[in-house]
């Protein structure tokens, strides 16, 4: 409840007599990481963040975890976790990390290797997630989201590293905009608006008709950057509203995420909730304006008015 009220200090008191009572609770530990994170206190709050496999499977293997950064000359294996979002967020610390090991080999949904691969330096090695990744190819291994620990202890370390970090299919993009053909003094925005999280989904979503009609004015076109068949929401807009988003022919936003990448390159602008297409946005280095809840996810951080990944 403190967390929903945006009230972290009483919410990481809470964690912390939860803590007094069992100590081990692996839960506690790690949302009182969450409520560290938000507030820029990384050192402490990393070290929690550990604690997040109390609900989830956690990679399995032979091969040592990472536990310092001894990597010099090492091959390290990272793996996927947690959604395409946090894939792409965490995704920010790869090209640096490539620069610390020997060899660098990554696993990734699917979806997202044609991006990276684009990205990073070709001898960066992909693995799709979900798939065996031999034992013998790397010395060590770490969640992708664990690399924070290293590379983002401070607010201070995000300095300098922000910005654009993906690049889109440069074929695909031209393709986009002679589709859009956009006209002198017009303006395109690539809109999102829902999250189909089972947990905070609802909380972070809104109608597309609300988010339309505040943004409204001479020149402004509209395009469909929403994940999922959206198809009967934006019938009704135009038919109700009389406003049209145009949505890509044969373009699927789910599946074809370096498409999607392509297309959010083409636009002027994104404005979305904070799902996976708002990193990625802002992983393509588009200027995009994240609308948040009240209480938001312990990513988009607390201070300031941009997000540091």
């Amino acid at each position: 409840i403190y967390e929903q009220v945006k009230n972290y200090d009483l919410a990481t008191d809470s964690y912390n007599q939860a803590l007094l009572i069992n100590p081990n609770s692996e839960e506690a530990k790690a949302k009182k990481g969450y409520c560290l994170l938000i507030n820029n206190q990384f050192q402490e709050g990393w070290i929690l963040y550990e604690n997040r496999w109390w609900d989830k499977e956690k990679f399995q293997t032979d091969k040592p975890e990472l536990i310092n950064f001894d990597v010099k000359n090492k091959k390290i294996f990272i793996w996927a976790e947690q959604g395409v979002g946090d894939e792409v967020m965490f995704g920010s610390m790869l090209g640096e990390f490539r620069g610390y090991v020997g060899k660098l080999l990554v696993q990734l949904d699917r979806r997202l290797i044609p991006l990276f691969k684009r990205s990073l330096p070709d001898d960066v090695e992909f693995f799709e997630r979900g798939t065996v990744v031999p034992e013998d190819r790397y010395d060590s291994h770490i969640a992708i989201g664990s690399l924070g620990q290293y590379l983002r202890p401070t607010l201070e370390s995000f300095e300098g590293k922000g910005g654009k970090y993906l690049w889109a299919d440069p074929e695909r993009i031209q393709a986009m905009r002679e589709w859009l053909s956009v006209k002198e003094g017009e303006r395109v925005i690539g809109l999102s608006w829902r999250s189909s999280n089972p947990e905070t989904g609802a909380a972070r979503s809104l109608a597309l008709k609300d988010l339309v009609k505040s943004l409204q004015a001479p020149g402004v076109r509209f395009v469909n950057l929403q994940y999922g068949d959206v198809s009967a929401e934006i019938e009704a807009l135009g038919r109700d509203e009389g406003i049209t988003v145009l949505q890509c022919p044969g373009l699927d936003t789910t599946d074809d995420l370096d498409g999607l990448a392509a297309l959010i390159e083409a636009c002027d602008e994104v404005v979305s909730i904070g799902n996976a297409t708002a990193h990625l946005a802002g992983a393509l280095g588009k200027k995009t304006t994240v609308l948040l809840p009240k209480a938001p996810s312990w990513r988009w951080l607390l201070s300031g008015a941009e997000t540091p990944w």
